[in-house]
């Protein structure tokens, strides 16, 4: 990771995931372009968006428990949608803790 000054101004040299990863080159013509391109870079090619996160295959009992909420269930007969809304609630509250990387499975 360098910043080389060249005739016409300056090259940045940079590899973000180390030797064994991408190089990336390009010239720019004042330092100050140089070095925010190159903060840049380390930045952005350091969080591994591109990476896919797999499938979750944990079974619906321990998404509940992972939630710290548990589905009550009283000697009454409860309404399906109230059960629907406390699910819900329950994928909600692990996709906003980022536990649980799919799409939300009652939505829609």
């Amino acid at each position: 990771m360098s910043i080389k000054s060249i005739t016409n101004g300056y090259e940045v040299d940079c590899r973000p995931q180390g030797r064994n990863g991408k190089r990336y080159r390009k010239k720019f013509t004042t330092i100050g372009e140089a070095q925010k391109y190159e903060r840049w870079l380390l930045s952005t090619q350091n969080q591994k968006n591109w990476v896919e996160k797999s499938a979750d295959k944990r079974p619906l009992l321990e998404l509940i428990n992972l939630c710290g909420q548990q589905l009550k269930t009283g000697k009454k007969a409860t309404t399906i949608n109230r059960n629907q809304t406390r699910l819900s609630s329950v994928f909600t509250a692990l996709m906003k803790a980022e536990e649980f990387h799919n799409q939300h499975p009652l939505k829609g």
